[in-house]
């Protein structure tokens, strides 16, 4: 039998975080909620008074998991909406859904389309869900299944990896990392493209992105190129093409977007 604190311990082992925001205006207030690169899969409920839209050009499922998100997201709607977020370490995608994580690099699939959505009935039991703690235990009790149903194991190198990258913020060089493993760099790349869906010099600088957007959210910096400096780009010119490469503005035209 396994108590509370021992099924919590499971869980945040997969689990960094879980969620919910919601708004039960039912005027014709528009919504939009903008996603960055942040290094890490999810799983996302959705309900809104108007069909809810991703980019503007494709109506989001109600559940629907994602992986990586390396370009930036916009989700739009119109009315009252409830969502809830799983939010996963970078590596688990394989392991609990069985898709090799490169394959919902900035991509997402409806959870009801695949066997093991169907199987533990997550969008019937989430839209039945009365209030948003019902909603968080009904994810907390699906992800739990699926961890203690599984027979894999995550791979204990690339999680090694991430934790590396996250805590040096991406500026560990990749061969040093690949090294350490005894991997060659090309098969570090490999593994880490299949359980993370990103090559590592492209999480590193998902990492160092968001490094530098806790910095800019914070305001404790004294200029845009000493932060490029302190966060290791080669100059502000690089710090600002990765920058905008990843939220699609500038560190300059962000500050100026958050103080609006």
């Amino acid at each position: 039998m396994i108590d509370s604190l021992q099924r919590r311990k499971i869980l945040s082992s997969y689990v960094k975080r879980i969620w919910s925001i919601g708004c039960q205006d039912y005027s014709s207030s528009h919504h939009q909620f903008r996603f960055f690169a942040d290094g890490s899969p999810g799983l996302m409920f959705q309900q809104a008074g108007e069909p809810m839209l991703i980019n503007n050009d494709r109506t989001a499922a109600n559940v629907f998991l994602y992986g990586q998100t390396v370009n930036p997201i916009v989700l739009s709607t119109i009315g009252r909406y409830d969502i809830t977020v799983v939010t996963f370490y970078p590596d688990v995608v394989q392991q609990l859904f069985g898709i090799p994580a490169h394959e919902l690099t900035d991509s997402c699939v409806d959870l009801s389309h695949l066997a093991i959505g169907r199987k533990h009935a997550l969008t019937e039991r989430m839209l039945d869900a009365v209030n948003e703690q019902s909603r968080i235990e009904v994810m907390e009790n699906f992800i739990f299944d699926l961890i203690t149903g599984t027979h894999k194991q995550l791979d204990a190198h690339i999680r090694h990896a991430t934790q590396v990258i996250q805590d040096t913020q991406g500026n560990k060089r990749i061969s040093d990392i690949a090294r350490e493993l005894q991997f060659s760099d090309r098969t570090l790349c490999r593994r880490f493209e299949q359980h993370v869906g990103v090559v590592p010099k492209v999480f590193s600088g998902i990492v160092k992105f968001q490094s530098a957007l806790q910095v800019l959210e914070g305001g404790k910096f004294d200029s845009l190129s000493g932060l490029a400096f302190d966060l290791g780009y080669a100059d502000q010119s690089h710090f600002n093409r990765s920058f905008k490469a990843y939220s699609g503005v500038t560190p300059l035209e962000y500050l100026e977007s958050v103080k609006t």
